[in-house]
């Protein structure tokens, strides 16, 4: 259960012309490398697969990941930011899903290893991790070369389908493949093909040794059903950010984040993206979504860009004055330039609304800062949701601490003091500032407070309680408060300017 339940806040945001824990957490979602390539990247995959690690330092990512895996590389960009990010947690998706498997020990070739694994013994025990077992007959393997192997697959293929009621393991299909000179395991229900899975030496070949471990596997899933998953696990963060390697799931993770109160930015190379008006590359298609929770970093490198520019916000200390960041105009530690763009280049990124890494007076930066959608900038949307949820934690705070709040101007005065307080916050971090709101929200505020409103904001902000005696009776009777409305006046930031200079002598 929510706040969203007692505390509702349906906000919105007029435009104009051009502290909660969670906003300093990133999710960084990778693809798990099921290619086996080595044991321990096997291993170590499937030990974390579709668990949230949680993440303080570089050096404790270091434990987990070596130094050469994605993960660390796009842990080293986030933290190298300042000040310093908050948490950084790591999950794996593999949208084909993947197959049982069962890692055993080292490999090995012709007729020497069909010596070993006949010297096993006549009658070998092969075990699984959840109690059960299975005899695999090998005296009755005969021949020498491939077809003793051939031979061997299918004794082991024999006595694995008497357990009949593992439904992967009962129907599994096990052969020798000479070329990979390794076993093969092969489960229809699933439809993987789990090659090398049964490579080793002696008794380890049939998962008969300390070293053979058994790896259930998982059915394909979709982006969403992934991230309710991680979600289950551990909801407790904000920005979104993918390994290059998830590029090709980078559309349905955008359509996902749309409804959610969180933002991901997406980082591309492709060279597609700068064509005048293409409307093909993935790039596009997210544009396309039009939504202020999806931003792009566009360059010819990629060196993690896009979570080294989450890295910029999730230091910021919403507590401290003028703590609101701007993503324009700022260095992304340790990034490169990978191209010089084109004026023609530069507009087509604007027209898309996507930034891009440039070098300007000596300074690798960003530019502009925004999301895809008009006329939003990445600052502006942290700084939203940011007061919702003080907004609310705070008002709660109200209800829950006192023995009750009367329904009375006394109490309903609590509450609008509370608010006024957030606002203020709102101030001192940057996001809110004095100004004059355009004439349809002018007469919006005259119309619900009844005044004559003169268009300026002078505190940034404007709180407004219904009145209380004109409440409804089965409003009160539900032990509702009035609703009340706030106008914010976004603070901005300035990214550019001009200067007209007059010299005279």
């Amino acid at each position: 259960m929510t706040l969203d339940s007692i505390i509702r806040i349906d906000a919105t945001i007029e435009p104009s012309a051009a502290s909660s824990d969670t906003f300093g957490r990133t999710l960084l979602l990778y693809a798990g490398d099921f290619s086996r390539t080595t044991r321990a990247d096997v291993a170590g995959d499937r030990a974390r697969d579709l668990r949230v690690n949680r993440y303080t330092s570089l050096a404790e990512v270091g434990e987990d990941y070596p130094t050469t895996h994605r993960v660390y590389e796009a842990a080293a960009a986030y933290f190298q930011q300042k000040p310093y990010p908050r948490d950084l947690l790591t999950a794996s998706f593999v949208a084909a899903g993947a197959g049982d498997y069962i890692l055993g020990a080292t490999g090995f070739t012709g007729d020497d290893s069909l010596t070993v694994i006949k010297g096993a013994g006549a009658s070998a025990e092969f075990r699984l991790p959840n109690g059960k077992s299975v005899n695999v007959d090998l005296a009755s393997v005969s021949g020498s070369g491939d077809t003793g192997l051939e031979a061997t697959a299918t004794a082991i293929q024999t006595a694995l389908r008497t357990i009949s009621s593992d439904p992967n393991l009962g129907t599994a299909t096990v052969a020798y493949d000479a070329a990979a000179d390794a076993f093969t395991l092969a489960v229809p229900t699933i439809g993987e093909s789990l090659g090398g899975l049964l490579s080793g030496a002696g008794a380890e070949v049939v998962g008969l040794g300390s070293t053979g471990t058994y790896y259930p596997g998982r059915p394909a899933s979709t982006v969403a059903e992934t991230m309710e998953i991680i979600q289950n696990m551990d909801d407790d963060w904000y920005w979104l950010e993918i390994t290059p390697d998830l590029v090709a799931s980078s559309v349905a993770i955008a359509t996902w984040i749309r409804t959610e109160r969180k933002q991901a930015i997406y980082e591309f190379t492709d060279l597609g993206v700068l064509t005048p008006n293409e409307s093909a590359s993935r790039a596009a298609q997210i544009v396309a979504l039009d939504s202020e929770r999806n931003s792009i970093i566009w360059d010819a490198i990629a060196d993690y860009k896009g979570i080294s520019s989450a890295g910029v916000f999730a230091g910021t200390n919403f507590n401290r004055r003028n703590s609101l960041p701007t993503l324009f105009g700022k260095t992304l530690a340790g990034r490169r330039v990978g191209q010089v763009l084109t004026a023609g280049q530069r507009n087509e990124l604007n027209r898309k609304r996507i930034n891009w890494y440039q070098t300007i007076a000596g300074d690798n930066v960003v530019r502009p800062g925004v999301t895809t959608r008009k006329p939003w900038f990445i600052d502006t949307r942290l700084f939203l949701d940011w007061f919702i949820v003080t907004m609310q934690t705070r008002l709660w705070r109200i209800i829950r601490s006192k023995p009750r709040v009367p329904l009375t101007d006394h109490g309903i005065g609590e509450l609008q003091a509370e608010a006024e307080a957030v606002c203020e916050d709102g101030v001192d971090n940057g996001g809110i500032a004095p100004g004059t709101v355009d004439e349809e929200v002018a007469g919006e505020i005259r119309r619900v407070t009844g005044t004559d409103f003169d268009g300026t904001l002078s505190r940034g902000y404007l709180v407004w309680f219904d009145q209380l005696s004109e409440q409804p009776l089965a409003d009160r009777q539900a032990r509702k408060a009035p609703p009340f409305t706030v106008w914010l006046k976004d603070a901005g930031a300035v990214h550019e300017t001009d200067i007209a200079i007059r010299f005279n002598q």
